[in-house]
């Protein structure tokens, strides 16, 4: 199995959470919840609102911030006690800078106090060496592999971004992964891009192939993409034309290329694509998501999840303060799905809901619990 579906990506990790679930579950419903924070494991961090690029299919496309966290906010962080802080955005978290400290100084400060880290990035400034060799994982988001692709979706340098592959790649990272969003302009492409990667990376980087929204098999209840235009048409014909045909030229590549075909296998989710799954409904009760894992934007607004972050949630509270009555309070509206904060599994990402679904099972299921993984297991 590749370690983009079994690690990289497993939704399931969230029960590395599940104590601190049910903890913070008895807090905010207890009586002690005028006087404690939550222990929150994961904390996705935008440092910046600020981007050197114009992705036209960005999920923060619509606003117009161009704040940046400052350093007492960041150290509010450690209040939370998170096991693993993403670092992403936004904007492109490379070009932050804030009363002269920047992203190196933002991951010097977490590795420090043994936070495990991780970066999603563009790749659009360099990094010190000291500082890729902390972090646990990378992920550089490409969507395309030749200049003239690459500067039609995002008007910027291709060259930038694979030179900051070249660094991390002899870094001590132990994960060095792409981003690839693919839809209906490149899916037909996508072993292209794997023996390309593969030619110049050979087997130190992991592909994490993901469709753009809007994409027509789901119904998406996010208003942030309710005027885009369809982007993955993976119900009509051409697609499913275009799947089968990267079905066959993967069966070719395990007869004639075995090295790229056990690089596809083993370092992408390439097979994962080629399965046309049917939309699921989401059914859970309770957002245990915002128990385990908050969204913290750049002007340090916290929320429980993207949807709540691009479609004008309400805040949970924000990282400068951080007021321990109003977080509860907020956390207690979205975990029960109070009127003004949350409508449950209809207003939910079809994509991420399911690690509500995940805990609710496991609730009735002990035996699923595993709560002694690695800490890189706390970033799902």
């Amino acid at each position: 199995m590749s370690i983009v579906t079994s690690k990289l990506r497993n939704s399931k990790r969230i029960l590395n959470s599940f104590s601190e679930i049910i903890n913070n579950t008895k807090l905010i419903h207890g009586d002690d919840d005028l006087y404690s924070l939550p222990v929150i494991n994961v904390v996705e961090i935008h440092p910046t609102d600020i981007c050197d690029l114009h992705c036209r299919y960005c999920s923060y496309k619509n606003q117009q911030n161009r704040e940046s966290l400052n350093l007492s906010a960041l150290r509010n962080l450690l209040k939370l006690k998170p096991k693993a802080v993403v670092i992403a955005g936004g904007g492109e978290p490379t070009l932050y800078s804030n009363d002269g400290i920047n992203l190196n100084d933002v991951v010097d400060f977490l590795f420090a106090n043994n936070v495990a880290v991780g970066l999603i990035t563009n790749g659009s400034r360099k990094l010190n060496a000291s500082t890729l060799d902390k972090l646990s994982w990378l992920r550089v988001s490409l969507d395309a592999i030749t200049e003239e692709d690459f500067f039609a979706l995002k008007q910027g340098k291709l060259s930038i971004r694979t030179k900051f592959l070249q660094a991390a790649v002899a870094s001590k990272c132990q994960h060095v992964g792409i981003g690839y969003l693919y839809g209906d302009h490149n899916i037909a492409n996508l072993l292209t891009v794997c023996r390309d990667v593969f030619r110049d990376f050979n087997r130190h980087v992991n592909i994490q192939f993901r469709p753009i929204c809007r994409i027509q098999s789901c119904h998406c209840p996010s208003q942030n993409y309710a005027n885009d235009k369809l982007f993955t048409s993976d119900r009509e014909s051409f697609w499913l034309d275009r799947i089968e045909k990267l079905h066959q030229q993967l069966l070719k590549t395990a007869r004639e290329d075995q090295d790229l075909y056990n690089f596809v296998i083993n370092n992408t989710n390439l097979s994962n694509v080629l399965v046309n799954v049917e939309e699921k409904s989401l059914r859970f009760n309770h957002c245990y998501s915002t128990l385990a894992r908050w969204l913290i934007r750049a002007d340090g607004n916290i929320y429980p999840c993207v949807m709540m972050a691009t479609n004008a949630g309400l805040p949970i509270g924000n990282l400068s303060s951080l007021a321990v009555e109003e977080i509860n309070y907020n956390l207690k509206g979205y975990y029960n799905f109070a009127p003004g904060f949350c409508k449950g599994c209809e207003s939910c990402c079809r994509l991420a809901g399911v690690v509500n679904e995940t805990v609710e099972e496991s609730i009735t299921q002990p035996g699923m619990l595993n709560n002694n993984s690695n800490i890189n297991d706390y970033f799902y």
